[in-house]
């Protein structure tokens, strides 16, 4: 075991998170190129079918069921693809996850303290699960059709009756402020939520597999701006594996489950090591004493790698008055430097964030 196993294991937790939100961003460009080859369609569909070509009511109603006849097999398509892509997508990372944690533990311990693995159909199941706000991602992406046929259609229709021609209601459609520009906004954000749900499913069903050499897991907040109040509350909180909170959990609540606790949530579960000392008996105290003496890193946007005992309370209070404010709000930050909020106060016990009266009356 080397000394520096906290360091170096925090460290590579850390960077592997850059790896999966490289991932991320290429799964998202595959679905937008897939939705704009899509937009294509529709324009072509509109063009051939002018739903505003009509004189009169009923011909107008006639083009317009002849256009959704049209295009709803062709949307229905689209997201059946990019659905079956991404899901054979998540089941591969899903197992090339449990074996990355696993492999990175091992190594960086020098020891096989990780040695039961998860099953190749248990982690497929993973992805399956209602892991993403209480549904799959596959269910996520069945809902996206419906949906958008549903605002095609509206959109049509107000065009026709507006008299418009097949070019301003493409512009309805694919243009900016288009139905299809918010299409693609939620294709962008289910795809990160997924692939950060499905890692830490997988994580969690190899904690779940080795939790006789683990004390728990620790939530990992990114630390910037864009951070949630959800997971700024949640920094450094941490569960045993009944769900019970540590006793250093800055947060005494019951485990909410593993991320993702919001859409485009990054935060990720760590390991909490059982000591050597409880490990292997008194031979491993001399190990602990060495452990204590190399604290680990972790990520943050302004300041690169940060030791892993710094709050994100210590961190906020680093950034300059603006950045307190874009983080917090001009109200909470303005509590929070008085003393009369704790960030770990942002949320209530089922995991709302608490409205700004709700956070005065509280004080």
């Amino acid at each position: 075991m080397p000394e520096n196993f906290v360091t170096e294991f925090i460290g590579d937790f850390t960077f592997h998170e850059i790896d999966l939100l490289r991932l991320a961003e290429g799964e998202r460009r595959k679905a937008l190129r897939a939705l704009r080859e899509l937009e294509k369609e529709l324009t072509v569909r509109l063009a051939i079918h002018d739903p505003g070509a009509g004189k009169t009511a009923a011909f107008t109603k006639r083009r317009i069921e002849a256009l959704m006849k049209s295009v709803q097999k062709t949307i229905r398509s689209s997201y059946n693809r990019i659905s079956s892509d991404q899901v054979k997508m998540l089941e591969e990372l899903a197992a090339r996850e449990a074996a990355i944690l696993a492999k990175q533990v091992n190594t960086t311990a020098q020891l096989p303290i990780f040695t039961v693995g998860v099953s190749e159909d248990r982690l497929k199941r993973l992805v399956a699960e209602p892991n993403i706000q209480g549904s799959p991602a596959a269910t996520w992406w069945e809902r996206q059709s419906p949906d958008l046929i549903e605002k095609f259609r509206d959109q049509v229709t107000i065009g026709a009756l507006l008299g418009e021609g097949p070019r301003t209601i493409a512009r309805r459609v694919v243009g900016p402020g288009g139905i299809m520009e918010t299409k693609k906004r939620q294709a962008e954000t289910l795809v990160r939520t997924s692939v950060m749900s499905t890692a830490n499913a997988s994580r969690m069903a190899m904690y779940e597999a080795n939790q006789d050499v683990i004390r728990g897991v620790q939530a990992v907040v990114t630390f910037d701006l864009r951070t949630s109040d959800i997971c700024i509350a949640r920094a450094g909180a941490a569960w045993d594996m009944k769900g019970n909170p540590l006793p250093e959990s800055t947060r005494q609540e019951p485990f909410p489950g593993p991320p993702p606790w919001h859409m485009n949530c990054r935060t990720t579960l760590a390991p909490v090591m059982k000591s050597f000392e409880e490990l292997i008996g008194a031979k491993g105290k001399r190990l602990d004493d060495k452990l204590k003496a190399t604290p680990g890193t972790k990520a943050s946007k302004f300041d690169g790698q940060i030791g892993e005992d710094v709050s994100f309370e210590q961190w906020l209070r680093r950034r300059t008055a603006a950045q307190q404010k874009q983080a917090l709000g001009t109200t909470r930050r303005d509590l929070w430097l008085k003393g009369e909020l704790k960030l770990s106060d942002l949320i209530n016990q089922q995991g709302r964030p608490l409205r700004v009266d709700e956070l005065t009356a509280a004080s």
